[in-house]
């Protein structure tokens, strides 16, 4: 019995996470952040979690011009997205782009967002380089600390080395 209960949930879980086969029109709503927004989507609004980078919080330096930076790239231009999975705090994981470019990597090409290597397989890390040798967005300060870290402060990880990024 407990047998098909873990099935039956398995199932369950695998049906409420919204997956998509095909890139899909959207209409920005609202960003909350660097790599939050709402997007409208048919009839429908999501909350969307920009996939694979991590942008600073918004009470961290470089937060609000991470999401003003985000808001410049995304006004007035052709946004489809690219979805699947769910992500933490009632989010869907998307792929977003605008007029065709990928914007997760003009984010963290231009210094606005970290790649997060733990979900994105270092696919921006070539462009954090970039960034960093040029002293962009976050990069032009001498000392600072990952998003990762400022939200989940005391991480033996983070003590050790507050540029942390999993």
């Amino acid at each position: 019995m407990f047998k098909y209960l873990s099935i039956l949930l398995g199932i369950v879980a695998m049906l409420t996470i919204p997956v998509y086969a095909e890139m899909l029109p959207a209409t920005l709503v609202k960003c909350h952040d660097g790599d939050t927004c709402r997007f409208e989507v048919g009839n429908k609004v999501i909350n969307v979690r920009f996939a694979g980078v991590d942008t600073p919080e918004l009470d961290q330096p470089y937060g609000k011009r991470a999401k003003a930076f985000l808001l410049d790239q995304l006004l007035g231009k052709k946004i489809t997205l690219d979805c699947f999975g769910s992500a933490l705090g009632n989010r869907t994981a998307c792929d977003v782009y605008a007029d065709g470019q990928d914007v997760q990597a003009i984010l963290v090409k231009n210094g606005y967002a970290l790649d997060y290597p733990k979900y994105s397989k270092r696919a921006f890390a070539d462009v954090e380089i970039q960034a960093k040798a040029n002293n962009l967005g976050m990069w032009s300060q001498s000392e600072w600390v990952s998003p990762y870290c400022w939200r989940w402060t005391g991480v033996d990880a983070c003590n050790k080395n507050p540029a942390y990024q999993p």
